[in-house]
């Protein structure tokens, strides 16, 4: 016997163990197709559940809407999507970036083991099919197989199902794997009795909304971003979200800010204690990511497993001057090591002479070595006159960069508020903008936020959280 037939049989033997104690305890199994399939509401969904987004074409633009409401009412709440609608929802919105869980990732089976539910969005017949028949051959299915066999609640949206209506046979037979599911102690509901019963926040907004997936980042309800996720923009690990969409909902936010903070300790001298306890802040206070210089990238990937929050880490840095097939060597290594996410420093001396082929081939060498992971262009602007730091934001875009960032924090001056705002400008809902450098108090965090910055490189990051002034704490890279 083959140790996929081994696997699959002794998956069925647990899987009839569940159904056959279900049935003990009460739960109904109907075994008539043309009747309604079982539900259920006793398990708690929990604070922290995985919405698993199938790909049911006619559900597109509902499956966005749905996200947007379960989002306000679980903020913590991760994705995973089929691969049928990792085609289906790439396009520019990437209505779930910065949510979605990659199977590829080292710590997918601890972060989604991390998970209290799983809550199957736009339900297709295919997933439905291979659970109802127990068969695991996708992250998906596997990921809901073995929550049932921890014991996990699983809970099915119906919504999407509905366009086989019209065809008696067919329902008949969906029914059939609807009722199998609800036998194993799933969960089978339709999205509105979902949101009724776990009390989810409903958006009544004072004027109408406009129409759905027409030009946002994340919820697909255009320029109502922070009136509608001010709880989740706090806790957002941002992978290039572009924008907050409504400045005067960032008031909102009050001094959590948390969530927009790159936890940075960059000094040459930095010991193994620091960075120990760096990391420690950055999971206490789930700050978006650490960076750090590149020796430590292991470490931090190891003292952060099982967490959100990422590990970042600089090259070329801090002067910029090295190759392009350095910076990309030291990429390619740190991705190895565990980075998530890159900060390069731009080559200021080839931008200062107008050589932009030069300078766009360095940002292409980095983003290509980083093999789809975060990269954000350090422009330096403390060396830079407006019309170079508008010209390097119009490289970094072309380059495919996800982020444009104003300084290293080792050059002449700092982030502005002058500077994120023309940043912004330039590179509108593209990419996204991080400030970095003296933004050491709630107060500087909180104008570069309102300016279009949508990331904060920090070293004073507990302080600006806290609300105090630099003053009064510091972190181990108090001198970024």
């Amino acid at each position: 016997m083959s140790q996929d037939s081994l696997v699959d049989l002794i998956t069925q033997e647990v899987m009839n163990i569940v159904k056959a104690r279900s049935s003990q305890s009460g739960a109904s199994t109907q075994t008539d197709t043309e009747s309604a399939p079982v539900t259920s509401s006793s398990q708690p969904i929990g604070e922290e559940p995985l919405v698993v987004v199938c790909a049911n074409p006619l559900g597109k633009a509902e499956a966005i809407r749905q996200f947007a409401l379960l989002r306000q009412r679980w903020p913590r709440l991760l994705v995973l999507l089929t691969r049928g609608s990792s085609k289906l929802f790439e396009d520019s919105k990437r209505p779930f970036a910065g949510f979605t869980l990659d199977p590829a990732d080292r710590d997918f089976e601890v972060r989604v083991a991390g998970c209290s539910s799983i809550l199957v969005l736009n339900t297709t017949v295919n997933v439905l099919a291979k659970v109802a028949r127990l068969i695991a051959d996708t992250p998906v299915t596997i990921t809901i197989l073995n929550a049932i066999k921890t014991g996990r609640p699983v809970i099915f949206t119906t919504d999407g199902l509905a366009p086989w209506h019209l065809n008696p046979a067919v329902t008949a037979r969906i029914r059939g794997y609807l009722n199998d599911v609800a036998g194993y102690g799933m969960n089978v509901t339709t999205f509105e009795e979902l949101t009724e019963r776990s009390q989810a926040t409903q958006v009544t907004p004072s004027e109408p909304l406009p129409d759905k997936g027409t030009d946002c980042c994340q919820c697909g309800w255009a320029g109502h971003c922070a009136r509608l996720c001010h709880d989740r923009i706090s806790t957002l690990r941002t992978e290039g979200v572009a924008r907050v969409a409504s400045t005067l909902g960032m008031e909102s936010l009050g001094k959590d800010v948390a969530g927009f903070i790159d936890h940075t300790l960059l000094k040459p001298d930095a010991t193994e204690d620091q960075f120990r306890r760096l990391c420690e802040e950055a999971r206490r206070y789930s700050f978006a990511s650490v960076c750090v210089n590149p020796s430590w990238v292991k470490l931090c990937r190891q003292l952060l497993t099982g967490s959100r929050v990422k590990v970042c880490t600089v090259v070329g840095f801090p002067l910029g001057a090295t190759s392009s097939e350095a910076k990309a060597a030291e990429t390619h290594q740190a991705i190895v090591d565990g980075a998530e996410e890159i900060d390069m420093v731009i080559n200021v001396g080839a931008l200062k002479a107008g050589q932009h082929s030069k300078v766009l081939e360095d940002v292409r060498a980095v983003v290509r070595a980083a093999q789809g992971k975060t990269v954000k262009v350090i422009l330096e602007t403390g060396l830079l006159t407006d019309v170079e730091k508008r010209r390097g934001s119009e490289l970094s875009v072309e380059g495919g960069a996800d982020f444009v960032k104003t300084s290293t924090g080792f050059g002449p001056g700092g982030a502005t508020v002058a500077d994120i705002a023309l940043m912004r400008e330039v590179v509108g809902p593209k990419i996204g903008v991080k400030a970095s450098g003296g933004v050491r108090d709630y107060e500087t965090a909180r104008k570069m936020i309102a300016a279009g910055a949508n990331r904060i490189g920090a070293s004073a990051s507990v302080a600006i959280v806290k609300g105090q002034s630099k003053g009064k704490e510091t972190s181990p890279a108090s001198n970024y």
